[in-house]
């Protein structure tokens, strides 16, 4: 298992290993933390009557004790992904558990699939959407398949997915992405600052989804939900070769080479999310203007990792 920062793509290539994760979150460090220019100062501190905590955990995923099978955990359920955070086999990896696997770098494009998906299979019809993006220190939700300007790309704001993934049948969405809780301040949330001045707030070649004028968030039946805490996002690489047999039997790579080659991303609010983290603090609302330039916590998302592994291990042993 190989580190990546939620800005900092896995290494073409690369073969996943323990202990690899220093050059990946040096990276990170630069890609999700890069000086910004022009920053807001001071905070508004998430009120306590905000923060969802676990409670709020079981609506987004299920109990892992009440999952009969490896592919229950994503029914009624979609992850989108930024292109440069991933490999081939995380799509069939991410099918294998029952999601919708969305990746493009057009936030358009996104919002148009699931429509398409929604419309199709009624029965089915996606309610929850996990996101792995890019924050843009927390200037807009960034899809980007590269890293030079001009590289496929585009940024959502809050509102704006708010008001589209809602008109598509989605109930809620989950943010895993640097300095989300920046994406929350008002003068950004429905029309993003198109002209901040932030190196990793780079052209947007295929464009922005913003909120329409006049849309009020607060009429919205979607619920936003990100960590109450501002900070890195990190994301693990991992491989199938890691899992239990049974798991392997069930993600169709039981035999070994199969397995090393199903390589996968996973977030560290995913991980904390399924596994039910009682350390996990979630909020819909309040915000912060500070931009967090603290490095990620490699030792606590390997701890995270491993949870992850032995959750997907027991549900696949009970099937």
């Amino acid at each position: 298992m190989a580190r990546t920062g939620a800005s900092q793509p896995a290494a073409p290539g690369s073969t996943p290993r323990r202990g690899s994760a220093v050059l990946a979150v040096a990276l990170a460090l630069a890609a999700c933390a890069a000086p910004a220019f022009g920053r807001d100062k001071g905070e508004k501190k998430v009120m306590p009557t905000a923060v969802l905590g676990s409670t709020a955990v079981d609506p987004v995923l299920p109990k892992a004790s009440e999952v009969k099978a490896l592919s229950a955990i994503g029914e009624r359920r979609a992850v989108v992904f930024s292109p440069d955070f991933t490999m081939p086999s995380n799509r069939v990896f991410w099918e294998k558990l029952g999601f919708l696997y969305v990746e493009d770098a057009s936030w358009e494009r996104v919002v148009a699939e699931i429509e398409r998906f929604n419309t199709a299979n009624p029965e089915r019809a996606v309610e929850t959407v996990f996101i792995t993006s890019h924050g843009a220190n927390g200037n807009g939700l960034k899809l980007q398949a590269g890293h030079d300007a001009d590289s496929p790309r585009s940024y959502a704001s809050i509102g704006g997915l708010q008001e589209r993934l809602g008109r598509v049948g989605v109930r809620k969405f989950v943010i895993a992405a640097c300095n989300t809780s920046r994406l929350f301040r008002p003068d950004v949330y429905n029309r993003l600052d198109r002209d901040v001045s932030d190196p990793l707030f780079l052209p947007a070649t295929l464009g922005y989804v913003e909120a329409s004028e006049g849309f009020d968030p607060r009429t919205s039946s979607v619920l936003v939900i990100r960590r109450a805490d501002n900070q890195k996002e990190n994301t693990s690489e991992g491989t199938a070769a890691e899992l239990s047999p049974a798991t392997r039997r069930a993600l169709g790579v039981a035999d070994a080479s199969a397995a090393r080659g199903m390589r996968f991303i996973v977030s560290d609010l995913f991980v904390q999310m399924i596994t039910g983290d009682p350390k996990l603090r979630l909020t819909s609302s309040g915000y912060v203007s500070r931009i967090e330039l603290t490095g990620a916590d490699n030792e606590r998302s390997d701890r995270y990792y491993r949870g992850f592994v032995r959750i997907l291990d027991a549900i696949a042993a009970r099937t």
